[in-house]
């Protein structure tokens, strides 16, 4: 596979943007796509900025912000904020756990 064809293979995996690829996909295809991980990443920080930087000549700074977070929410599909999720149930089941242990 071209690079960018894994570019976009990493874009597919990372938001919810919609990308056509033509033929299919393997599983090594994804495992190479990850190498362009971080600049996805850097899309999406680049974009969600330039968003901040264009809404704060209209909005007051916090509502800029939210709308700002809210697109980052929607374009990702909120991928890092379920597993931040994940990890604070986690957490709390733990807790929990412990605190029957020492009653």
């Amino acid at each position: 596979m071209s690079q960018f064809v894994l570019f976009k293979l990493a874009l597919i995996f990372l938001t919810r943007v919609p990308v056509k690829l033509s033929g299919s996909v393997s599983d090594e295809d994804i495992n190479l796509s990850s190498s362009y991980f971080a600049a996805v990443g850097f899309c999406i920080g680049l974009s969600m900025a330039f968003t901040l930087w264009i809404i704060a000549y209209w909005l007051p700074m916090n509502l800029g912000i939210l709308f700002t977070l809210g697109l980052g929410l929607i374009v990702t599909g909120a991928f890092h904020e379920d597993g931040f999720a994940m990890f604070g149930m986690v957490l709390a089941a733990v807790g929990a756990s412990s605190k029957s242990w020492t009653s």
